[in-house]
């Protein structure tokens, strides 16, 4: 009897598992933790005539896809190959001046050649530089 209970809970245990990988295999990816492609995030950000569209490499494998909307605003939208896809606003400063969220959590920084993204003060997206010009150019 007490052999028979065993291998009932071990294959009850072994059904379980097999039924639990088959749904995290099969799930469905969230849409925002997909890698973003120049289509889609044309899907996602209206990127007008006077927009300029730049791709930038990063450490780490990262990327980043910026459209600066060259109006009086002076906004930009990023798409981060995490999925992610920020909305800034330029921030006028005679030392640095930069690209940040409304709460000044996210920023976006340009040093010569080099840009990078800080998060709450930590770079998260580091040695950026330019994959390619702007598109259509």
């Amino acid at each position: 009897m007490k052999i028979q209970l065993n291998l009932t809970t071990s294959i009850v245990i072994v059904v379980a598992t097999i039924v639990g990988f088959f749904f995290l295999l099969n799930r469905e990816v969230p849409e925002s933790t997909r890698a973003n492609t120049p289509s889609q995030v044309a899907e996602k950000i209206a990127v007008g005539p006077e927009d300029l569209q730049v791709s930038f490499s990063c450490q780490a494998g990262k990327s980043i896809l910026a459209v600066f909307h060259l109006t009086a605003t002076r906004e930009l939208d990023i798409a981060l190959s995490d999925g992610r896809i920020i909305s800034m606003q330029y921030v006028a400063n005679d030392e640095n001046p930069h690209y940040e969220t409304t709460d000044g959590k996210i920023r976006f920084w340009s040093t010569g050649d080099v840009t990078f993204l800080t998060e709450d003060g930590q770079q998260t997206y580091s040695e950026c530089v330019l994959a390619n010009g702007p598109m259509g150019v």
